[in-house]
């Protein structure tokens, strides 16, 4: 028995084991408040985001009635953002920036996603991984 997995042994770590394993390569997990608008995600400041998403989970043709979750991440690469989910052949390129801004927004459309930002201590404690301004 694993605390930290679903009890069917099937995945979704908890999210502590993320924070854990992000912590052994001096890297934070911020929890993205979906009331704060993507498209100010000051992403030269990010490592990567995660994703957690609803998935189904089936066992040949037949879905099996939880509720399962899926964690992937989305990663900037030589300036172009890549989807990384595992259950892909291989990573799609998404594009740019404003690409990547909509996939996230699309995604956050479904109240059961959480988005997660990866970034360095420095930028944990600063807040730079945000861009806020007075208008907003």
């Amino acid at each position: 028995m694993n605390p930290h997995r679903n009890m069917l042994g099937l995945g979704n770590y908890d999210v502590n084991v993320l924070t854990a394993a992000l912590q052994t390569k001096d890297l934070c997990l911020i929890w993205f408040d979906r009331r704060k608008k993507v498209e100010k995600v000051n992403f030269s400041k990010v490592k990567g985001v995660i994703l957690n998403v609803p998935s189904d989970y089936k066992l040949g043709f037949v879905k099996i009635p939880f509720d399962f979750k899926h964690w992937y991440v989305i990663r900037e690469v030589q300036g172009a953002f890549y989807n990384l989910d595992s259950k892909l052949d291989k990573p799609i390129k998404l594009g740019e920036r404003q690409a990547a801004v909509d996939f996230l927004n699309e995604r956050l459309k479904d109240e059961k996603t959480q988005l997660l930002i990866v970034v360095e201590p420095s930028v944990e404690t600063s807040g730079s991984w945000y861009m806020e301004d007075v208008n907003s």
